[in-house]
């Protein structure tokens, strides 16, 4: 044989052995990796979903502080806290006595008509709309006029879980204790 055809022969045994031992995963690698990717992610969806539903409940907080703010400029021209209506993510429903810059997304906002709203105190509420009513809290909020101290006393309350559907049972009320604060009722909390 010529150094010609002895060079061949070394190159096919080089490329056959380097196809004999090819670099690659084998099946049970892959589904080990497949097991632990599946674990990562039971484990991360459920917090990713709390995340956002947290994000979405923003929204609610967010507006019912502007409403209040909204209310104390009112009641400082005219003399008396704004009926706000009803609010929905199709614009408007009920007339609202304000001009409320919101576009509400996941919640319908509306008054609350117990104790009604006059020169000292308005509530109002967010209710999440029926797509995300199993995932959202409700939310109501309200503001009072304290004339004494001339000053005014807000509070927004949080359903604690999102089967509280009617946002009277979680309406903000003044204690018999405190002139100057509110304090939420029922299964609530206050935010602020």
């Amino acid at each position: 044989m010529g150094n010609r055809e002895l060079l061949c022969v070394q190159l096919v045994k080089y490329f056959r052995k380097q196809q004999s031992s090819s670099f690659g995963f084998t099946l049970l690698e892959l589904l080990i990796i497949v097991v632990i990717l599946g674990i990562l992610g039971a484990l991360a969806i459920p917090s990713l979903l709390g995340r956002v539903a947290y994000s979405r409940e923003t929204e609610a907080v967010m507006t019912l502080g502007s409403i209040n703010r909204i209310q104390i400029a009112h009641r400082y021209e005219y003399g008396k806290f704004a009926v706000i209506g009803e609010i929905t993510p199709d614009g408007i429903n009920k007339p609202s006595m304000l001009e409320l810059p919101i576009k509400p997304k996941y919640y319908i906002y509306r008054d609350i008509p117990r104790p009604r709203t006059d020169h000292l105190r308005a509530k109002y509420g967010a209710v999440a709309i029926d797509e995300y009513t199993d995932s959202l809290r409700n939310y109501s909020a309200g503001i009072r006029y304290l004339p004494s101290l001339n000053d005014f006393a807000s509070v927004i309350c949080r359903g604690n879980d999102h089967t509280e559907d009617n946002i009277e049972n979680i309406r903000p009320r003044k204690p018999a204790s405190d002139n100057k604060k509110w304090i939420c009722t029922g299964n609530s909390t206050t935010l602020r």
